[in-house]
């Protein structure tokens, strides 16, 4: 017998990086208010180091004076920058429209499925798993570094397991996603969020959870498969009627008997 109770909050948001210099030139540079990125762990509140993000920038003018390369790839240094090949602002002193995103995709099209890591459990293909996407700022020539603010486009799940009775052995306990959603159709350049596709199954990491699709699970639908090497039982639980949004997170406290 399993029972189960659940709780949800919007996931954190915060700023990330990049840059560079030119003599003559004033360079376009990305970075963080926030504090040194982590190498290793979850974090949803930074971009880990050696991760990948897309970046468009588009010259604010009715004939642009200068044509920037798209969906440029800048990776996170660990130390708050995004390091790739150095932009500059127009020397006409235009302005300039950014935006970002993550993972980098490096295929041309701007809309294209994007699909979760089915194992979760490590802490690489949580990173891999977690869509987020900066909303296009307008920019002035400036000295400055700018600060994207990167939001999550997908749902994460946590859990924690909980022995309802004092035999119960929960050593290396798997829980699994099961009957859900894998997979949404994404748009690099506005962030949107299109139409769902491929059903399967999400291997959740017992300390980080994993990052699912946002999407409503019927009441009835077994979600969450948890099995007890120790003795080879499997439990499930099933969904009461559940819309998982975009951005947030949801907390599952699993009480098995």
């Amino acid at each position: 017998l399993l029972s189960l109770f659940f709780t949800y909050s919007c996931s954190s948001e915060s700023p990330y990086t990049g840059g560079g210099t030119e003599v003559g030139k004033k360079a376009i540079k990305f970075t963080s208010s926030a504090s040194a990125l982590r190498s290793s762990g979850y974090d949803p509140n930074q971009i880990a180091r050696g991760q990948k993000v897309g970046i468009f920038i588009n010259e604010v003018a009715s004939s642009s004076s200068i044509a920037y390369d798209q969906n440029l790839s800048y990776t996170a240094d660990g130390d708050g920058n995004l390091l790739g090949v150095v932009q500059y602002y127009p020397e006409n002193g235009n302005s300039v429209r950014i935006s970002a995103y993550h993972p980098y995709n490096e295929i041309s099209s701007r809309r294209y499925v994007f699909a979760v890591k089915s194992m979760q459990r490590s802490v690489a293909n949580i990173h891999e798993s977690d869509l987020m996407f900066a909303d296009e700022i307008t920019q002035a020539p400036t000295d400055n570094p700018i600060s994207l603010g990167f939001k999550h486009k997908l749902s994460r799940i946590t859990y924690s397991l909980i022995a309802g009775t004092s035999t119960l052995d929960l050593t290396g306990a798997e829980v699994v996603a099961v009957n859900v959603y894998t997979a949404i159709e994404f748009d690099n350049q506005t962030g949107e969020l299109g139409d769902l596709s491929e059903m399967g199954e999400v291997e959740l990491g017992a300390e980080n959870g994993g990052i699912i699709v946002p999407q409503t699970v019927s009441k009835g639908t077994q979600m969450l498969k948890i099995t007890l090497p120790s003795s080879g039982k499997q439990f499930y639980y099933s969904s009461e009627g559940l819309t998982l949004e975009s951005g947030k997170s949801y907390h599952f406290d699993l009480v098995i008997y």
